[in-house]
């Protein structure tokens, strides 16, 4: 009996200790991120109602049309009809593509600074890693996949200069940044509006 009580109480003393660290770290990750941890959850996605369908039919016919195409369902901001759809990110074209999810945290950081989503523009991207970028808890990450004369004309479009692949990889990929004012990717095709126009 005197055995089980001393496992008993080494037992809570460590559910107690356990308990206050993870305490610390959630608060040392919040205020890091700057928000409560229950806000960073993703939104569930909705539909467009008839008027917002118009708006992306109207904007299709307006924008100028790139070669490129939504990279994943997952990176879709509405789920019918299935799209993303962005207003002011900050773009990234890689034309050379992207190997791992590193490449993208300077980028990603001056992105969060400005408080703007993140549009990533390149060739196919690897599947691991689109599920990486998929599941980023602030859903600020877009992917849109693209060749790489269109990622040369999206960058010409937005005022980015395309990235190097040893620019991204040396953690440069914030100096490569441009602007749109607006992105509409579907798994059709690529509309997007310049800041300029």
């Amino acid at each position: 009996m005197k055995g089980f009580l001393v496992v008993l109480a080494v037992g809570l003393v460590l559910l107690l200790i356990a308990s206050l660290r993870d305490r610390r770290s959630r608060r040392d990750v919040e205020s890091t991120v700057g928000l409560p941890l229950e806000r960073l959850v993703p939104r569930p996605l909705s539909s467009a109602d008839e008027r917002q369908r118009e708006e992306m039919s109207r904007f299709r016919q307006s924008a100028t049309a790139v070669d490129g195409r939504l990279a994943d369902e997952r990176f879709a901001t509405w789920s019918d009809p299935l799209a993303l759809e962005l207003a002011d990110p900050a773009v990234l074209c890689c034309p050379d593509g992207l190997a791992s999810q590193r490449e993208l945290l300077d980028a990603l950081a001056r992105a969060r600074r400005e408080a703007r989503p993140l549009l990533v523009v390149g060739p196919a991207i690897d599947e691991e890693l689109a599920a990486l970028l998929a599941a980023s808890p602030r859903r600020d990450i877009h992917l849109v996949v693209a060749p790489a004369k269109a990622c040369v004309d999206v960058a010409m479009l937005s005022g980015a200069r395309p990235a190097p692949r040893g620019d991204l990889q040396a953690g440069l990929g914030g100096a490569s940044l441009g602007r749109l004012e607006r992105v509409l990717a579907t798994p059709d095709g690529c509309w997007v509006r310049s800041v300029q126009a």
